[in-house]
């Protein structure tokens, strides 16, 4: 009897097995039949495609009805989810934290947990509680699938940055550059890293280089200490941080740099710190200029003093005068002659090609150039000149301030340095309220400005100026003066 009743039960079983998909409920989506289970993903494919083409109220409304037609279904994470995120690009964040933490409670183990825990820490950095955010994080992390994985880990990072503990960041963004599922976002990582050791302090930068493993970024822990070693002239450190790169990172995508730390420390070795070189124009039209320039530097050297120094410097003195000879010939001439710093150029393109080629060399620039954003170059290259914005905002604030003058005329050459500060001063004159009703130009090859100077005559007839500004040596301006006055 026992054996009859389970044939019957295995009979049936079996027929629902067969015959039951002849019973399913049919329904219809866009005029097509199809199953229930057909229908649940039809119907969260499309909130998920609204989603995902930004129409994030429509996508709201259609996980909503999702979730009240199958609410047994096991694509109900995935619609919670979905929910979830659409309240929150609708800046719901109330409705959507409280539906994030209700998928994670119900559903701790899905991967829409993780989608959920990175939503919570979204709100949660929103609101500046980066250390919620980064408990959600932590926590769910590891169920991550894909680049969530990689966007969790940047997140820890910055959150770990934020809250002033850099070295915690730097173990994340190396997670993310060794174990990373996304190249761009790794490539993002390897950024951020460089720019966290840049800014660590540098008894930081020290521990973490004693306990740097192999990994990155240990190389970059160590290249960056070799750097500062050597800035700050500690070279038997600096030498034994570099046989340390030279130990263990010699595959770092890093080579090329520390190819160059180890030539600018082989340099430095060599260097000899009293000799200076010095790039002047002492011929050409600039020749008088570099001449001066040059006396300077000898009577601040003490070469001039009648009682020489207990320590006198050896000037190596090179003409920049002929253009003829590039300045990055120049300056590797004189980083071949093992000078300590290079003193010069006085002309602003000269200084910028300069300091490139110095920089590069691993050679410090004292620029005597007065164009701006020439130490922009690099950390070698230091500039000991007034910029040309400095001396004309200087100018305008003695003659608005304290001459109490309203109108100005402008008599400029020219060439790149007469425009510059034609602009600059203009610039700064108006900042105080006052302005510039009248603009002359001359030509600075030439010695007769009476064309120019008619030109600004005309000009002074009309407008009345009370001052004029000429942006030219003290030499050109004698020239310029007994014509203006013969002229009014």
């Amino acid at each position: 009897m026992r054996s009859q009743l389970r044939l019957v039960i295995a009979l049936a079983c079996l027929s629902s097995l067969f015959f039951a998909p002849l019973f399913e409920r049919k329904v219809f989506r866009d005029g097509v039949e199809m199953t229930s289970d057909e229908a649940e993903a039809y119907d969260l494919k499309k909130a998920d495609d609204a989603l995902a083409a930004g129409h994030a109220e429509e996508a709201l409304k259609l996980y909503e009805k999702f979730l009240a037609d199958f609410p047994r279904s096991g694509r109900v994470p995935a619609a919670l989810l979905g929910l979830g995120q659409s309240a929150y690009r609708l800046e719901l964040y109330a409705r959507s934290d409280k539906i994030f933490h209700d998928l994670i409670a119900r559903y701790p183990r899905r991967p829409e947990a993780a989608g959920a825990a990175w939503g919570l820490a979204l709100i949660s950095v929103k609101d500046g509680r980066c250390d919620q955010a980064t408990q959600h994080l932590k926590q769910y992390r590891g169920q991550a699938e894909g680049t969530l994985y990689d966007q969790m880990t940047l997140m820890l990072a910055d959150c770990a940055r934020k809250g002033s503990a850099p070295a915690t960041a730097l173990v994340y963004l190396g997670e993310e550059v060794r174990n990373g599922r996304d190249e761009e976002l790794k490539k993002k990582a390897r950024k951020l890293a460089e720019e966290v050791v840049r800014e660590l302090p540098d008894e930081e930068i020290a521990s973490l280089a004693r306990e740097a493993g192999k990994e990155f970024p240990a190389d970059l822990i160590i290249l960056e200490q070799l750097k500062r070693d050597t800035a700050s002239a500690r070279f038997t450190e600096a030498a034994a941080d570099a046989d340390r790169f030279r130990a263990g990172y010699m595959s770092s995508p890093y080579l090329d740099e520390f190819r160059r730390c180890e030539r600018l420390l082989e340099r430095w070795l060599r260097v000899k710190p009293e000799r200076i070189g010095v790039m002047l124009p002492l011929t050409g039209p600039a020749g008088p200029i570099g001449e001066q320039a040059l006396k300077g530097i000898m009577l601040a050297a003490g070469i001039l003093d009648p009682i020489k120094p207990s320590f006198l410097p050896e000037l190596i003195v090179r003409d920049t005068g002929d253009e003829s000879v590039p300045v990055e010939k120049i300056v590797e001439e004189l980083a071949e002659e093992e000078v300590i710093a290079i003193i010069g150029p006085l002309h602003k393109r000269q200084a910028e090609r300069a300091g490139l080629k110095a920089q590069e060399l691993g050679v410090p620039l004292i620029s005597l150039s007065p164009g701006e954003d020439v130490t922009s170059i690099g950390p070698l290259v230091y500039q000991n000149c007034l910029t040309r914005s400095e001396q004309a905002q200087a100018v305008a604030e003695y003659a608005v301030k304290k001459m109490g003058l309203k109108t100005f005329g402008i008599f400029f050459p020219v060439d790149d340095a007469g425009r510059d500060f034609a602009d600059l001063f203009t610039r700064a004159v108006t900042e105080r309220g006052a302005s510039v009703v009248a603009v002359a130009s001359y030509d600075p090859t030439k010695t007769d400005f009476r064309a120019a100077i008619k030109t600004l005559k005309d000009q002074r007839d009309r407008t009345k100026f009370q001052a004029l500004f000429i942006p030219d040596a003290w030499t050109r301006i004698a020239q310029i003066a007994p014509c203006a006055v013969r002229a009014r």
